[in-house]
C-alpha cells in the first residue's frame, strides 16, 4: 500500500497518498502514542475534505463501508458460505481485504470453501459453525489461502476440546491479532488449552465472551507466556468474581492493556478494590464493569484508584452503585463524563 502511496503522489494524487499513509501509521500506533493525536487530526481532515471524492469512484454498495489502510474495507457482511461462493468477482474489485461472517450451513462441501481462492481476500472471519465436527473445522483452517486472516471469531456449538485443540493447532492461530470465541463452554480445561498455544503471540484482541471460564479459567489465560501483546481482553459473562481479579493483578504479562471488558459476571466490591490497586490497569483507556455487583464502597475504591489514570470510558452500568447519589457524585467528582452509570 506504501508503494502505491509513492505511486499516486507521482500521479498526481497526493492526498490519497498521504490518506493511506497515514492511516498505515495509525493502524500500527499505539492511541498513546505522542503522535497518534496529530495523525488522528490529519486523517479526520483529509477524510472530511475528500471523502466524497473518494467514494464516488466506488459502487453505489461499497459507499457506506469505513476505509482502512487507506482503502474501503467492508466489514459486517453476514453470508452463508454458498452465497459467499457466489458472489462475482468484481465484487472484490473495489477492495483489497474484506471482513465476512459465514454461516456453515446447508450443502456447500468444506472443501469447496477452503479450495476458494478468495479467502485470500479476507483480513476478519466470524464463523457461525453450529454441528461442524473439529476435524472438519481444522481443515477449515488449514486452507493455504487464509494467508490473509488477522482476526477469527468463532460461535456455535457443540463446541468440544476436540474444537478448541482445532483452532490451537492451525496454522492460521500465528497470524492472528484478534481471536473471539463466543458462547462455547469452553471452561477452565478450553482455557488451559488456549494458554499453552505458542500461535497467541501476536494477539492484540482476545475476546472469550459467555464462555464458563469461570475463576479458574482466567487464572490459567492469565499464566500464559504469549499474550505479553495483548491490548484488549474482553470476558464478559463467564461468571468471574474478585479472584479473577486477584488473578488479573497478579499477571505481569498485561501492563499494555487498553481495554478491560468485565460486565455481566460476579464482581462484588472486593473486585472492584482489588481492581482499583492493580498496577495492570494505569494504561486502561477503556474499563467495562457493567452489570455487576458493585455497591458503594466498591464504587468509592474505583473512584479513588491510583491507577484509572488514563481511562476514557467506563461503565458501571446496571451495578447497585448507580442508585446512590453521594456515590454518582463521587463518581462524578473524579472521572466526569467519562463513567456511564445509567442508560443515556
Amino acid at each position: 500500500r506504501l508503494i502505491l502511496a509513492d505511486w499516486l503522489e507521482e500521479h498526481g494524487q497526493p492526498e490519497r497518498a498521504e490518506f493511506i499513509r497515514v492511516q498505515c501509521q495509525l493502524a500500527q500506533a499505539d492511541d498513546d502514542a505522542p503522535e497518534y493525536p496529530a495523525l488522528r487530526r490529519r486523517e479526520q481532515q483529509l477524510w472530511l475534505k475528500y471523502k466524497s471524492l473518494w467514494r464516488t469512484s466506488l459502487p453505489p454498495r461499497m459507499r457506506d463501508f469505513p476505509f482502512r489502510r487507506g482503502f474501503v474495507h467492508p466489514q459486517g457482511i453476514h453470508l452463508t458460505a454458498r452465497r459467499f461462493l457466489q458472489l462475482d468477482e468484481d465484487a472484490f474489485a473495489d477492495s483489497p481485504l474484506w471482513d465476512v461472517g459465514l454461516k456453515l450451513r446447508g450443502r456447500v462441501s468444506l472443501n469447496e470453501l477452503g479450495g476458494a481462492d478468495r479467502l485470500r481476500r479476507l483480513a476478519g472471519l466470524d464463523l457461525d459453525c453450529a454441528e461442524v465436527e473439529a476435524g472438519r473445522l481444522a481443515e477449515l483452517l488449514a486452507a493455504p489461502t487464509l494467508d490473509n486472516l488477522r482476526s477469527l471469531g468463532i460461535r456455535g456449538g457443540p463446541f468440544t476440546l476436540d474444537h478448541v485443540q482445532a483452532v490451537v493447532e492451525s496454522p492460521v492461530l500465528g497470524r492472528l491479532t484478534r481471536l473471539a470465541i463466543r458462547n462455547s463452554p469452553l471452561g477452565r480445561e478450553g482455557a488451559e488449552l488456549l494458554a499453552v498455544a505458542p500461535g497467541l503471540r501476536k494477539l492484540s484482541v482476545l475476546e472469550l465472551i459467555h464462555c464458563r471460564l469461570g475463576d479458574a479459567g482466567l487464572r490459567a489465560l492469565m499464566t500464559s507466556p504469549h499474550l505479553k501483546g495483548l491490548r484488549e481482553l474482553q470476558v464478559p459473562s463467564n461468571g468471574l468474581t474478585a479472584s479473577a481479579v486477584r488473578a488479573l493483578a497478579e499477571c505481569r504479562h498485561l501492563r499494555g492493556l487498553r481495554v478491560l471488558d468485565l460486565q455481566h459476571n460476579s464482581l462484588d466490591d472486593d473486585g472492584a478494590r482489588a481492581l482499583a490497586l492493580c498496577p495492570a490497569v494505569d494504561r486502561l483507556t477503556r474499563l467495562d464493569l457493567g452489570l455487576n455487583r458493585i455497591h458503594a464502597p466498591g464504587a468509592a475504591s474505583l473512584a479513588q484508584s491510583p491507577f484509572l489514570i488514563r481511562v476514557r470510558y467506563l461503565s458501571l452500568l446496571g451495578n447497585p452503585c448507580a442508585n446512590d447519589p453521594a456515590t454518582v457524585t463521587g463518581l462524578r467528582f473524579r472521572f466526569g463524563d467519562r463513567v456511564t452509570l445509567t442508560e443515556r
